[in-house]
């Protein structure tokens, strides 16, 4: 049996200006999960891809972060109905902070942590700290 080599498709280089207009599209946040340009790096995505015979033009362009982008790979998600607004929740970022952010590695007591999860939630933890050092920050002013 012969194997044969992926067929390499050539892309079209997308421009600055239909790049431009593909973020201001989507409002600078990503097309499948809402991300905004401040969280993330957003990429261009092509919603029929290339390699399925989709073009490099404005109504098959969308603006991805490089999760959701990496995720969808080289399928085809047009016929995918949209899902209902009230069924979606906030995405839970895992991996990297947002972009206006720096990571300042603090370690806390177990008893601390386990304190801040009774009241937060195991996922709130990160904005339940945030709010606590900035309510402390203001109060001291």
């Amino acid at each position: 049996m012969e194997v044969s080599e992926p067929t390499r498709v050539k892309r079209r280089h997308i421009s600055g200006a239909l790049r431009f207009a593909t973020l201001a599209k989507c409002k600078f946040a990503c097309h499948y999960c809402g991300a905004a340009a401040a969280e993330t790096a957003l990429v261009i995505d092509h919603v029929t891809p290339v390699t399925m015979g989709g073009l490099t033009e404005p109504d098959n362009l969308v603006a991805a972060c490089e999760p959701c982008n990496d995720g969808k790979s080289s399928r085809d998600l047009s016929s995918v109905p949209p899902i209902p607004v009230g069924m979606l929740s906030p995405p839970i970022r895992v991996g990297r902070p947002p972009l206006n952010m720096k990571v300042l590695p603090v370690r806390l007591p177990h008893e601390i942590v386990a304190e801040i999860d009774a009241r937060a939630g195991t996922y709130g933890r990160a904005q339940f700290i945030r709010d606590a050092v900035k309510e402390k920050l203001e109060r001291g002013k």
